[in-house]
């Protein structure tokens, strides 16, 4: 009977000395479960602060680019602005449409409106030849009848009033 007491007693220490054996086993692969979520933790942050330095750059190199290519617009509008001249449909105050052209906007006065702009070819302040004769105003006539035709294809409306 004392053998089997012993037995028993050897039987139950084994069992906690495998327990503990199987905790220290769980701990060791716990810690290296932890270790490796921590290296992967450590890695995952270099890769988003590699990734965040990257879209940083990016975006200043693509609002650098935009800066240049908005100054480049602005070169290539302004050197058209340039060269031509405006063409500007006003309604008068009756519903009449009227038409200037120049080298800038027009004022309109009272019941006057701005109905279209555009940018012509033609010359500037060149109505004075459709109410005049000769060469050079038959020339200013045609210059003033292009800028014209131009805003009304554009516009869809219909000159008629004043110089035409």
């Amino acid at each position: 009977m004392a053998l089997e007491q012993a037995k028993g007693q050897v039987a139950a220490e084994q069992s906690v000395l495998d327990a503990v054996n199987a905790a220290k086993s769980v701990q060791t692969s716990t810690t290296e479960v932890a270790s490796a979520a921590t290296e992967a933790a450590s890695a995952a942050t270099e890769a988003a602060s590699a990734a965040t330095e990257a879209a940083s750059a990016a975006t200043e190199a693509a609002a650098e680019a935009t800066k240049v290519v908005q100054a480049a617009a602005h070169e290539i509008v302004d050197g058209v602005r340039a060269q031509k001249n405006v063409v500007q449909l006003v309604q008068n105050g009756d519903g009449s449409i009227s038409v200037i052209v120049g080298r800038t906007g027009v004022n309109v006065t009272g019941s006057q409106k701005v109905v279209f702009t555009g940018l012509t070819d033609a010359a500037a302040n060149s109505g004075w030849g459709c109410d005049n004769q000769g060469s050079q105003a038959e020339a200013a006539c045609g210059q003033h009848r292009k800028a014209i035709a131009e805003a009304e294809a554009a516009s869809g409306l219909t000159v008629n009033s004043g110089q035409r």
